[in-house]
């Protein structure tokens, strides 16, 4: 049976993705799994990047080869965090980025996926250091945030047979917050 690992984030939004996600939730390795999920940014995480960087060092030890399992970074996109905090998770999210051209081809040999999901607001749990609520369904085109369950159903997919050709890609679930671009009316957020 699949399995998902589940690391950053809060607690909060790792219950309710636990709630929406179709196959079991672990917080920490446990028995098999086939996906590994870290969600930046994480709750009271000193450094996001560095929290990542072994978030993926242990799923790349703890996943098998050859299963199609995969690694999930679920990041916000450029512009959805509010400062002070806008350099450290948009550095992480770069770095998830990063991470997914870097190492699609070893992944890939061993027949494993590795990819990036993009949010731009969630709710009811949305990650700590977010712009508010309002200011992000104003710039967001669909003029309302994702769902947890909207989420949870990018990262079955990514996960499914059916994503079985996706690796070393950026998903977004942003409501069209990336095709609208900063040249639009909103760009002052």
């Amino acid at each position: 049976m699949s399995a998902y690992v589940l690391t950053g984030g809060t607690d909060a939004l790792a219950a309710e993705l636990e709630r929406h996600l179709r196959a079991p939730v672990h917080r920490e390795p446990a028995g098999p799994a086939t996906s590994w999920v870290h969600i930046v940014p994480g709750e009271g995480v000193a450094d996001e990047t560095a929290e990542l960087m072994r978030a993926a060092e242990a799923a790349d030890e703890h996943l098998p080869r050859g299963a199609g399992a995969g690694f999930i970074a679920v990041v916000p996109v450029w512009g959805a965090v509010a400062s002070p905090h806008d350099t450290e998770i948009e550095l992480a999210a770069a770095a998830a980025r990063a991470l997914a051209t870097v190492h699609v081809e070893r992944w890939s040999r061993e027949g494993r996926r590795i990819n990036v999901i993009a949010h731009a607001g969630l709710e009811p749990a949305a990650p700590p250091k977010l712009r508010p609520a309002a200011e992000l369904t104003a710039r967001t085109p669909m003029h309302r945030l994702a769902s947890v369950a909207e989420l949870a159903n990018a990262i079955d997919f990514v996960s499914s047979a059916a994503a079985s050709y996706v690796t070393g890609s950026v998903l977004p679930v942003d409501g069209g917050w990336t095709a609208y671009s900063w040249f639009h009316p909103a760009r002052d957020l």
